[in-house]
């Protein structure tokens, strides 16, 4: 006689099975998942923790002052190191026998197909933390993220603008950001490639972006932002105030910046017998290991929203 009590592994592939239908399930392109490679450079990691060290630059080119004369010679060096600690995020859930055995009402795949897509909250909502606290949370050079003070050769540099999201705002956030200092006081001259915002802006932001014409005017002017950089509109409902973020926030993002996701271990699911279990309970279980950080700020700006006004 075959039964799931002398087959747990048959129980387990049929949980499996629910499981990863909605663990995998694909996300809309304008949704900002944690595997999203426009928002994080995404790397695998080894170990329970990542130490990044950030590039100063080689400084700019300098004119050489005779034909024979020795060119400038740089000294590029590491600085600002930081470590990030993969976290494991994991959840338990228990399945009585009967439930399993009996089950007519198809609770089993509503269970699990809950249990999944909670996984999937928690992975992206512990990624858009490097956002939301991204005006706070000091990075190797021991400013914040977003901050007007970062530490540079002759100076500092800021990657922080207050504007609400409007048209004239992003104006303002691709100027910063082509005009943006690296470490060693050079311009990096970076195009924008990526906005995002929250879901309270997102309707705002499509308007900017994707509009044939000029956004918010009725002016018969060319829409820069799609036809000269082709802007990548993202959202993520984990930047809001809902979330513990910030209606008021937006971020753009060039395709040279240095946020990064490591992953250590991706999502791994076990389960433990009815047999074994004094409450005659199937108890299954998943966890996953991530981390999230910024090697710097270059590439990257963001607006803490605390002046001007939104575009209708």
């Amino acid at each position: 006689m075959v039964t799931s009590g002398l087959n747990p592994n048959i129980v387990k592939t049929a949980l499996d099975r629910l499981f990863h239908s909605q663990w995998n399930v694909s996300n809309r392109p304008e949704y900002a998942s944690a595997e999203d490679s426009v928002i994080f450079k995404q790397y695998d990691s080894t170990k329970a923790s990542e130490t990044i060290e950030e590039y100063s630059g080689v400084g700019a080119w300098e004119t050489r002052s005779s034909e024979i004369a020795t060119p400038a010679e740089a000294q590029p060096r590491s600085k600002n190191t930081i470590t990030y600690t993969n976290a494991a995020l994991a959840k338990g859930v228990e399945i009585g026998k009967w439930l399993f055995d009996d089950d007519q009402h198809m609770m089993v795949d509503i269970i699990m197909s809950d249990f999944a897509r909670k996984g999937k909250i928690a992975k992206d909502s512990d990624s858009m933390s490097l956002f939301r606290t991204g005006f706070s949370t000091v990075i190797g050079d021991g400013v914040a993220l977003f901050s007007a003070s970062h530490p540079i050769d002759g100076g500092t540099a800021s990657n922080l603008i207050t504007p609400l999201l409007g048209e004239l705002a992003v104006q303002t956030g691709v100027k910063a950001l082509q005009e943006m200092k690296e470490r060693d006081g050079v311009i990096a001259g970076n195009d924008p490639a990526w906005l995002l915002v929250c879901p309270d802006d997102f309707a705002r932001a499509a308007r900017i972006l994707k509009t044939e014409l000029r956004s918010n005017t009725t002016n018969n002017d060319l829409n820069w932002y799609s036809s000269a950089y082709g802007i990548t509109l993202k959202m993520s409902p984990y930047l809001g105030t809902a979330a513990g973020g910030s209606d008021n926030r937006w971020f753009l993002g060039s395709s040279n910046h240095q946020l990064l996701r490591f992953l250590r271990q991706d999502v791994l699911t076990n389960m433990i017998d009815w047999t074994v279990r004094p409450n005659r309970t199937y108890y299954y279980s998943g966890e996953f290991r991530q981390t999230v950080g910024a090697a710097s700020y270059v590439g990257v700006i963001g607006s803490n929203g605390t002046t001007g006004t939104k575009d209708a």
